[in-house]
């Protein structure tokens, strides 16, 4: 009886090292940068770490701000803050005009007015309502003419980083936007089709 209760008081113990050790690389990266306190989970999938994210065309897309050694309760919440920025890159360089002034889209500090985010105590939701870089543009020049290139404009790439920030912005997670797009029809030139 006693080697049996010597057996399971070592599976405990081996149990709670390999979670222990589980949760430890979850919120490591798999042990690649430090102990992350903040997180941010979407679709029940945990962030720490920079990450690209599609908007989903016509819906809303859920952000959940965490933190590890807290109550998550909204009454208990610590807080978060976001921002919108360009993700500044050879390929999401380029210029625009409104109302005649050129400006470089990556020297641009501040987009989040572009977005519509709606905030609550321990997240927030953006709406992708056909989200377009010449959209977002638009709804920050409000009421002036932009003018832009969009066939310039490689969709595949995210050209606005959202970066989340814990309560004393001393940990963020950032999410390379990409936005879904509605393709309406493929026109095939017969002439050009070879079999």
């Amino acid at each position: 009886m006693k080697k049996a209760g010597k057996i399971i008081a070592f599976l405990l113990i081996a149990v709670v090292l390999v979670a222990a050790i589980g949760i430890i690389l979850k919120f490591t990266n798999n042990g690649t940068t430090e102990f992350k306190t903040f997180y941010v989970e979407v679709n029940g999938k945990i962030h720490t770490d920079k990450t690209q994210i599609s908007l989903p065309l016509g819906e809303e897309l859920r952000f959940e701000t965490k933190y590890i050694l807290a109550s998550n309760k909204a009454e208990n919440h610590k807080g978060y803050t976001v921002k919108i920025v360009p993700n500044k890159t050879d390929k999401t360089m380029f210029n625009y005009t409104v109302d005649g002034n050129t400006y470089g889209f990556t020297s641009q500090a501040d987009f989040t007015a572009g977005f519509d985010i709606q905030k609550d105590t321990t997240g927030f939701t953006i709406k992708n309502d056909g989200l377009t870089v010449e959209k977002v543009l638009q709804k920050m020049y409000w009421g002036q003419t932009v003018e832009i290139n969009s066939s310039a404009l490689d969709m595949s790439n995210a050209y606005f980083n959202l970066i989340v920030s814990s309560y004393n912005g001393e940990s963020s997670v950032t999410f390379g936007l990409l936005f879904d797009i509605h393709v309406s029809g493929v026109n095939l030139d017969k002439g050009e089709i070879v079999f």
